[in-house]
């Protein structure tokens, strides 16, 4: 039996799928969490809940009520797993910073995902189809992108 792949998830996607500002992304966006909760393939981190608790009360065309934003990324981290950022987290993310010129915040992405054995990060931040020590970047929101192809 083959061990499913595990995706790291990046806030952008979260945001989405609460945002309703672009809706085909939110659909987009749905389905692909939808999938990786069915399948318990989708991972995220403290980093992510975080980020995106902060964007989506404060950075939004239309903020989302505290009480709500909680109560979702609640239910969120009951059904993805969710990574502590620890200081080797933030050590490795370093490393991406100083030789592959990531920002501090997608580099402790990276870094999560790599310390913990994860080879691909679902995000729109960094450009699609590359990678980085074995970490491989993919774009969910390009055309052509099935969230069934996760499976």
């Amino acid at each position: 039996m083959t061990v499913p792949s595990i995706y790291f998830i990046d806030s952008n996607v979260l945001v989405y799928a609460i945002d309703p500002t672009d809706k085909a992304k939110q659909r987009m966006a749905i389905t692909l969490l939808d999938t990786v909760a069915r399948l318990n393939v989708g991972a995220i981190s403290a980093q992510v809940l975080g980020e995106t608790f902060n964007t989506i009360t404060r950075k939004i065309d239309e903020p989302v009520d505290p009480r709500r934003a909680a109560d979702e990324l609640l239910a969120l981290s009951r059904v993805l797993t969710v990574y502590p950022i620890t200081g080797q987290t933030v050590r490795r993310a370093f490393t991406g910073v100083l030789n592959y010129q990531m920002s501090y915040w997608d580099a402790l992405i990276w870094a999560t995902a790599k310390l913990n054995g994860i080879a691909t990060i679902l995000t729109e931040d960094i450009q699609s189809g590359g990678a980085i020590e074995g970490v491989s970047f993919l774009n969910p929101f390009t055309a052509g992108f099935d969230a069934a192809s996760l499976a």
